[in-house]
């Protein structure tokens, strides 16, 4: 099944399928903490030192604007200013370089009060990140729609990547598909499927979710060109408590129509080795077959 990139997702996995919002008041300034925490490591390693060689600048500029106002400077030089401003405000102080009017004195007494304001919002910003509980939760990349004691079911396979167990998981499917109503108006539709099994006590290994495809399914009587036209998207959440930080952890994802495929079924990942002891081959985890 071929994917289409420039889809909009409510669970986004490219830039391409985020849906644009747009004539939304949104300041940068607002959510600094909380984009630090979003984004990857490049960009945040990024953005530290660009923001770092910035104030260091902004500050080196000030020393400027009176000349003299550092002793053992050269003479106008923004290098000698800007490296002073680096000693003072990571507070290495060399002694090479010193304030030498009551105006490089403030302005050093201003910046020290910003390098505790740095220090601090760049030390808890790295701690956050790197505390932060995160479920390595592996999600089949389709879900498949076959058959269990002969009965239409849809079936979506997950996998903790962890050594470690999350307890009292619990799994929630959405089905989110755009309807026109009797008026003209097309709203996007939540509808909570009914699970044969939603929680589990321990998830440690693989575990296959599975809904019945009766009458009072949102799926019922659906096929790949019906789930198309309607842009139907199949929402996927698990939530639980990582064993070795007792913290909720949560993943998400979700499937395009063009991702739920029909009388296939999941290939069996489960064996035994030479010496008859089971095994689990993540190598399959993806795969499907023709349901029998």
């Amino acid at each position: 099944m071929a994917l289409h990139p420039d889809r909009p997702r409510l669970v986004p996995r490219t830039r391409g399928e985020t849906i644009q919002r747009l004539n939304i008041r949104q300041r940068w300034w607002q959510d600094v903490y909380h984009d630090a925490l979003a984004m990857s490591w490049t960009m945040f390693l990024l953005w530290s030192v660009v923001a770092y060689v910035l104030i260091n600048a902004a500050f080196a500029g000030l020393y400027l604007l009176q000349p003299g106002s550092l002793a053992n400077a050269r003479p106008g030089s923004f290098t000698d200013a800007f490296f002073f401003s680096v000693q003072c405000i990571s507070t290495i102080g060399f002694g090479g370089l010193a304030p030498a009017t009551l105006y490089a004195n403030l302005l050093t007494t201003a910046e020290a009060i910003v390098s505790l304001a740095i220090v601090a919002l760049a030390t808890g910003s790295v701690f956050a990140r790197i505390s932060r509980p995160r479920a390595r939760v592996m999600f089949a990349r389709h879900a498949v729609i076959g058959t269990h004691d002969g009965v239409p079911t849809l079936f979506i396979r997950i996998a903790n990547e962890r050594s470690t167990q999350i307890l009292a998981a619990e799994v929630q499917v959405t089905v989110l598909r755009f309807q026109q109503t009797a008026e003209g108006q097309t709203f996007r539709r939540f509808y909570d499927v009914r699970l044969s099994r939603s929680r589990t006590p321990i998830f440690a290994l693989t575990f296959t979710v599975m809904h019945t495809i009766d009458e009072d399914s949102p799926l019922w009587g659906a096929s790949t060109d019906s789930m198309a036209a309607d842009d139907t998207e199949c929402l996927i959440t698990v939530t639980g408590m990582e064993e070795t930080t007792s913290q909720i952890v949560h993943a998400r994802y979700s499937y395009g129509a063009e991702e739920i495929v029909f009388g296939r079924r999941y290939r069996d990942i489960f064996g035994l080795d030479d010496q008859g002891r089971r095994t689990i081959d993540y190598g399959w985890f993806h795969e499907t077959e023709p349901a029998a």
